[in-house]
Parts: C-alpha cells; structure tokens; sequence
C-alpha cells in the first residue's frame, strides 16, 4: 500500500446460511432496521440524478445512497455499482474527483461448515487518493474499521436470530 491508499477488511463468522445472510444484507431499505452503523439507506433505481426511493430494491446496475454514522460526524456514503452475482456486493465512490478520494467497498459471503450452515462474512474497502493520509491522520479510518466491525456483528445478530425464529 502507498500512502495515498489505505484498505480495512474485517470477517466474521455468522452461525446461519449464506442465503440468510444474502437475504438480509441485499435488503438495502431494511439496513436501518438492524445495522447500528448505517443510519439511512436508500436505492436510486434510475441512477444517478434520480431521487431516492427507500423501498426500491437493490438490483445489478442500480445505485444506492448510504449514509453512515461515525463517533464523531456524519458522512454520506457515495453512489456505486450494487449486486455482481452470488454472495458478493461491490460498490464504489468519488469524491470530487478519483484523485482526490476513490473507494471500492466489498461484502463476501462463503459457506463454512461442513453442511455449509455457517458463514463467513468479509467486509472491506479500499481508499485511494489525495485524502487519505489526512484520513489517516485523522482518525477517520480508525472509526470507520470501528463502524464496520460493529455492522459485523449487528448482521451476526440479526442472521441467527432470523435463523432461531
């Protein structure tokens, strides 16, 4: 990594199937309903421009509106590319400009155990660009590792107490 990149990932292994967690995590309007970090988070069906919808689906080519609350400030989460087939979500950003800030965020499911009733959750994000070693400096990075660590167990809870139900 140079220093105008930085990249935090966090796993987490989540006692129910990956269609379970698939179902939940690609139900972008329900995010608030357990994800402590996301605050709001919308779908923009017709792409950029178009106005928000909170009930709109996730889809291939659509594009969402995320905004994320840190310890100290809330930042708004950049529009991106949303579903690329099974058990993976990616999504990108900019802000003004990719020089200044590029990101590529990433959500990996993998089946685990031996029936394949476990899975392992990866999230991560890859931050490119002029700010990040002010970011850095900041601690602006730090809370967000925070932020995706805490959405990783709010996604365990709520798998396996969809699972128990």
């Amino acid at each position: 990594m140079s220093i105008l990149s930085h990249q935090i990932e966090e796993s987490i292994l989540i006692d129910a199937p990956p269609t379970v967690v698939w179902a939940i995590l690609t139900d972008l309007p329900g995010w608030t309903d357990w994800n402590t970090f996301a605050i709001k988070a919308e779908v923009v069906a017709g792409g950029p421009g178009q106005r928000a919808n909170a009930r709109a689906p996730l889809a291939v080519g659509s594009h969402q509106l995320l905004t994320v609350m840190s310890q100290h400030r809330l930042r708004p989460g950049a529009p991106g590319d949303s579903a690329k087939g099974y058990g993976e979500l990616r999504w990108g950003g900019q802000w003004l400009h990719p020089l200044v800030l590029d990101t590529k965020h990433w959500c990996l499911l993998e089946p685990e155990g031996e029936d394949g009733g476990q899975t392992l959750f990866t999230q991560g994000e890859l931050f490119t660009g002029l700010v990040v070693p002010v970011s850095r400096a900041l601690g602006t990075l730090d809370e967000l590792q925070a932020g995706y660590v805490r959405m990783n167990e709010d996604l365990r809870r709520r798998a396996e107490g969809d699972r128990r139900e």
